[in-house]
């Protein structure tokens, strides 16, 4: 069984990824325009651990089409072959699904909304909120691999979503905008001042 590494630079647009300098991530191959399932990280990622790739977005082709040739992929990415996709169900869980082939599931993520306390992390044998938003290569420094374990890392980037921002900055006084996340954590306070 092969290791898989879901990787999402979080609100990343195509045409910004094109133009960049990718000195090593190109290493991993092409990149292809993609269409997140929604416009923010909390439902896009929920679709992402439903196994779901972001989707290309055919003309005159039927969404349930496209959902099960991509399914079939993972087939080949796992590399298990005879994937058992009744497994999806109910909990329609890639997390799941991989615990029940015997994979180690890791998830280190950047951003507040996808915190260890939400139902993201629940078939995780490891789940992390990092501590900084723009810290990818302390995901990297944490990674490990098996050879008797397949392994399953998550990966919520924070350095696309805020791109202007850098370790040193953060520190800085930088205007402070929340998420949905900061927005609920607030939201007391904002009621009870009127």
């Amino acid at each position: 069984m092969n290791n898989v590494v879901l990787l999402i630079f979080d609100s990343c647009r195509f045409d910004v990824f094109q133009a960049a300098k990718k000195r090593w991530i190109s290493r991993l191959g092409e990149a292809e325009k993609r269409y997140s399932y929604s416009s923010w990280t909390y439902p896009s990622h929920t679709t992402y651990l439903m196994g779901m790739s972001p989707h290309r977005n055919p003309k005159k082709v039927f969404a349930s089409n496209v959902y099960r040739d991509d399914f079939l992929l993972w087939n080949d990415r796992l590399g298990i072959g005879n994937l058992e996709f009744k497994k999806f169900v109910p909990t329609l869980s890639l997390p799941f699904l991989l615990k029940e082939y015997g994979y180690r599931n890791v998830g280190y993520v950047s951003l507040p909304v996808l915190n260890e306390s939400t139902i993201f992390s629940k078939y995780f044998d490891e789940y992390q909120l990092m501590t900084s938003h723009n810290d990818f290569g302390a995901m990297l420094d944490r990674m490990t691999f098996s050879r008797d374990v397949p392994s399953f890392y998550f990966l919520n980037i924070g350095e696309t979503h805020y791109p202007y921002a850098t370790l040193e900055s953060e520190k800085n006084n930088l205007p402070r905008i929340s998420g949905v996340h900061g927005v609920f954590k607030n939201l007391d306070d904002f009621v009870v001042r009127g």
